[in-house]
């Protein structure tokens, strides 16, 4: 697939901005190459947005604007995830939390630590990380289709 007049976005999603070690640098890692891919490459925009390390699926909490938008996100990604040819699979879990303060059970999704949604004006064509066809993709692949499917992006000279 060519992305050739395409207008393609990509939306970030992270539990945190400060991860643990390994994470925070794969982050920085992606970040940077979004940035690279923007300025000479396949992306025409890209942004970031904090979702927190779980998302309480209940009426109040998916009432708020923050939590309506997570719970509106999500459930795109599972039906893009439906329509797709192979058999896809996300890595949203849902997890059964007892609240530390109260001491009461809700059901939460725990989302990845990171996530990419990969656009092309409104229509989403993909969503990292995924499982096809029994292959897991990462987010690092997903940049990487990214990248052979749009406009050539220059790279660094090899130190």
């Amino acid at each position: 697939m060519g992305l050739e007049g395409a207008k393609i976005s990509v939306e970030v999603f992270v539990r945190s901005l400060a991860p643990p070690g390994g994470v925070h640098d794969e982050q920085l890692a992606i970040l940077e190459r979004l940035e690279v891919f923007e300025d000479a490459g396949p992306v025409d925009d890209w942004s970031v947005t904090i979702w927190g390390d779980r998302l309480c699926e209940c009426e109040v909490c998916t009432s708020t604007t923050a939590g309506r938008l997570a719970s509106e996100r999500v459930r795109e990604f599972r039906n893009w995830s439906e329509r797709a040819d192979e058999s896809v699979s996300l890595p949203f879990e849902h997890r059964e939390v007892t609240a530390d303060v109260t001491g009461t059970d809700f059901e939460a999704m725990v989302p990845p630590r990171l996530t990419i949604a990969i656009y092309d004006e409104d229509q989403l064509l993909r969503v990292y990380p995924c499982t096809a066809d029994g292959t897991h993709y990462t987010v690092t692949d997903g940049l990487d289709w990214l990248e052979l499917a749009g406009r050539p992006v220059p790279r660094p000279p090899a130190e």
